[in-house]
């Protein structure tokens, strides 16, 4: 027990009194080996939770939802069903924030709703070391929390939770393989420790616990993954009012963190990420290899020599990466060889995965994409996924086929592109895109956007041209909280973009930007640029058609009567369009009421020659 003593005392001298201490938040995820959504969201949200370190700890309960696991159940079973009893626990994955702060799917708690509690400064400091037996064989946990300023409770509790930071090599019966901060024990139990209700400032109470490692086979935790959470909570009304942590001991765990400084494009035939490694190990790294590799092409390795302190991060700057071929390609970057060759213990977080495309050279003449062909993206189409699970659009068979941006299943804040090949607009002096799009909200609370942007500088730049996000983007009224797909043309609505100022550019990128809110699925199908030169359109020697835009009857006066004439009408694809005709005199009305939200051609063909008008149908 010496060493609680000693260490004790080095965490008192540097505890302060403070009228304002800065909070740590606390997640609590209910979560299963046996629950198939909890492996779908668990990456990402522990990607997010660990991007977020600074502001936020996690415990992460593996409970009996929808059975019981064979590895973490049975080994912290009582603890778990405590907890679940405290908080009503009914499903997997529900997520909990600060006991009352935030209560839902787990896959929806993002730094949106962490920032403002984060903010939120904390009545109380907790301080929190922890230390291991000569054998390894028991932890000793010991807690300091200290009144920042005047507290009065009703029924205050401190918790402390011994999780393991990282489980890996194991695959459970939902298919997940690496776990994060699974609940181990609680001390002294899921009880928790009375604590005195009325605090002055400057009030402090030490806790000193230890634990028997309990050795049960495959279920028993590796020592140095293990670390202590305390918080305290009140349990009148279960929130927490501010939570500590000490970190886990790994040895040597150097993790990849992000691949930054790219563009979703690139047109230069080369890229230069830079990666970001953190040090999330006990000891000090001096040398570390890189490997690079494009797609599945051989690795390359670059050395890098300098100094990464431990529970640090640093930032490298590769050398430019040759890359051949149009489409999508990705880059994997992994660090390897920590330190000469001092082994790493821990193997799962060593790599990272971007994504990005190389457009083709752009095409003249208009773009007709309906998606019906099996083929996605269609050819020389590019999706580029910002977030690396290379996710988000795929192709789906509503409507005959169409573009689905999967939101039901994508996490908070991802982004995923879909690029239009580059079109040659140096022909055209005007320009216009039309397409239908689908969906649904899952409920008010989560907004998914849809953002058409385009690019004249290969996706430097983007200029959004088109926005809908939340209801605005909902083509169907109501929410649905299964996933959504369109089963009927009146679930879909036709929209019109004008892209005139982007006429006479000779390479012009159009990207769909779908940003998730965690909602519900929506759909982009038959998405037509269409360009032309204007000449006729603009000052017909014929006829002159209006009004335009139209909502839904158009006028065509001749301006030269008793002459033979031919009059058709056509779609954006070229597909002659039958509706209802009068003529009266030189007055010609078509009635495009029963026909669909785009762009139509009015074409006339006299003895004389042949003069067309195109017009844009917008029923209310």
């Amino acid at each position: 027990m010496r060493k609680i003593s000693t260490l004790f005392a080095a965490m008192c001298i540097t505890a302060t009194v403070s009228a304002q201490t800065q909070r740590l938040v606390l997640f609590e995820e209910f979560t299963g080996e046996t629950c198939p959504p909890c492996a779908q969201i668990n990456p990402t949200l522990n990607e997010m939770l660990n991007d977020e370190a600074d502001k936020i700890v996690s415990i992460k309960y593996q409970n009996n939802i929808p059975s019981a696991g064979p590895r973490f159940w049975p080994y912290a079973q009582t603890d778990i069903v405590a907890r679940q009893t405290y908080y009503s626990n009914s499903y997997s994955p529900q997520g909990i924030m600060d006991g009352n702060q935030f209560n839902d799917n787990a896959g929806a708690l993002d730094p949106v709703i962490i920032n403002p509690r984060y903010a939120t400064p904390s009545p109380f400091e907790v301080r929190v070391a922890h230390t291991f037996s000569a054998a390894n064989d028991t932890i000793y946990a010991s807690v300091i929390i200290k009144a920042a300023q005047n507290y009065n409770g009703s029924n205050l509790v401190a918790q402390i939770a011994v999780t393991e930071r990282d489980i890996f090599g194991y695959t459970s019966p939902n298919g997940e393989s690496h776990y994060e901060g699974v609940l181990r024990k609680m001390l002294p139990s899921a009880s928790g420790t009375p604590l005195q209700q009325s605090w002055n400032a400057g009030d402090s109470v030490v806790l000193n616990y230890s634990w028997y490692i309990t050795p049960a086979a495959l279920s028993s935790p590796v020592y140095y993954q293990l670390s202590v959470i305390a918080f305290v909570q009140e349990n009148s009304n279960k929130e927490v009012l501010q939570a500590g942590f000490s970190r886990a001991q790994v040895p040597m765990d150097p993790k990849a963190k992000a691949i930054t400084g790219m563009q979703d494009v690139t047109c230069t035939g080369n890229i230069t990420p830079t990666f970001t490694i953190a040090n999330n190990g006990i000891t000090d790294i001096s040398t570390l290899d890189i490997q690079y590799k494009v797609d599945n092409n051989p690795a390359q390795t670059y050395s890098w020599m300098g100094l990464l302190p431990s529970f640090t991060n640093t930032t490298i700057s590769l050398p430019p990466i040759p890359v051949s071929g149009n489409g999508s390609h990705s880059i994997t970057l992994t660090t390897t060889n920590p330190n000469g060759g001092v082994t790493d213990n821990n193997m799962l977080n060593n790599s990272k995965t971007a994504y990005f495309g190389v457009p083709v050279a752009a095409v003249a003449g208009n773009v007709l994409e309906d998606f019906a062909l099996s083929t996605f993206p269609p050819a020389n189409w590019i999706r580029v996924d910002q977030n690396g699970n290379n996710t988000g659009w795929l192709r789906s068979t509503a409507g005959n086929g169409s573009a689905k941006i999967d939101f039901y299943s994508s996490f908070t804040g991802h982004i995923d592109n879909l690029y239009v090949y580059p079109v040659d607009m140096s022909g055209a002096s005007v320009a216009t895109m039309t397409f239908d799009v689908s969906h649904r909200q899952y409920s008010a609370a989560y907004i998914d956007a849809i953002n058409v942007q385009v690019s004249t500088d290969c996706g430097l730049t983007w200029n959004t041209e088109w926005a809908k996000a939340g209801a605005a983007l909902a083509t169907v009224t109501g929410y649905q909280t299964g996933a959504f797909t369109p089963t009927t043309a009146a679930q879909w609505s036709a929209e019109t973009v004008n892209l005139n100022q982007y006429a006479g550019n000779n390479n012009v990128l159009i990207r769909f930007n779908a940003v998730s809110g965690y909602g519900n699925n929506a759909y982009v199908d038959n998405v037509n640029v269409s360009l032309s030169t204007g000449i006729n359109e603009v000052a017909n020697t014929v006829f002159e058609l209006y009004p335009n835009p139209t909502t839904g009857t158009v006028t065509i006066r001749t301006k030269t009567q008793n002459f033979d004439y031919k009059i058709h009408f056509s779609d954006i694809s070229g597909k002659e369009v039958f509706v209802n005709t009068r003529i009266e005199g030189n007055i010609i009305k078509a009635d495009f009421s029963t026909c669909s939200n785009g762009t139509y051609f009015a074409e006339i063909q006299t003895p004389n020659g042949t003069e067309r008008s195109k017009f844009v149908l917008l029923k209310d």
